[in-house]
């Protein structure tokens, strides 16, 4: 699946109120998109959606990487403009949405992958909380988090973060919301 024609479907406003999304076009399109690959919907929460390349009982049992991407937005005009080197555009964070897009139809069955899109990125963190919540209340425990929205800070005393939540280093892994975090 093309990169750019994923982006034309999915470069749209997705707007929330903290709880929940206003509007699901954009979260529509990902699960149309989503539908010929191995990743099936896990969980439609009120300000996430998740899917996963295997089952909720092999994720518990087997190593998982969590990936996760915010689908909310802050423009209100849309574009992107695909060159020979590089596609341009208002893509935070659709970007990497559609990155996510195109793997979930490139991985097998093989390993075990989370991917969750979700929103209220720049206030609360809510999203990032409810997929924390879903994956406690499963008992999945993913091995490994990679957050497609990249920060210019480094952190010493976290191992992961995801979108503005932090794993503390201790063996109780608690999470703690950057309005509770001090920079050093």
């Amino acid at each position: 699946m093309d990169i750019y024609k994923i982006l034309e479907k999915i470069n749209i406003s997705c707007i929330d109120n903290g709880k929940k999304f206003n509007d699901r076009n954009k979260i529509e399109q990902i699960i149309e998109l989503l539908k010929d690959s191995c990743f099936n919907k896990i969980y439609d929460g009120n300000i996430s959606i998740i899917f996963a390349n295997k089952s909720i009982k092999e994720l518990k049992t087997n190593k998982t990487i969590l990936v996760s991407s915010h689908i909310d937005t802050a423009y209100e005009n849309f574009f992107q403009q695909e060159t020979e080197a590089e596609i341009i555009g208002t893509l935070d964070n659709s970007i990497t949405n559609a990155i996510l897009i195109e793997q979930a139809h490139k991985i097998e069955k093989i390993g075990n992958f989370i991917f969750s899109f979700h929103g209220n990125e720049e206030d609360e963190s809510n999203g990032a909380a409810e997929t924390i919540q879903f994956l406690r209340n499963e008992g999945i425990n993913p091995e490994f988090v990679i957050s497609l929205d990249t920060t210019s800070i480094g952190f010493k005393n976290y191992y992961y973060k995801i979108e503005n939540y932090f794993i503390e280093k201790t063996t109780d892994s608690l999470f703690k919301k950057k309005k509770e975090f001090k920079i050093f």
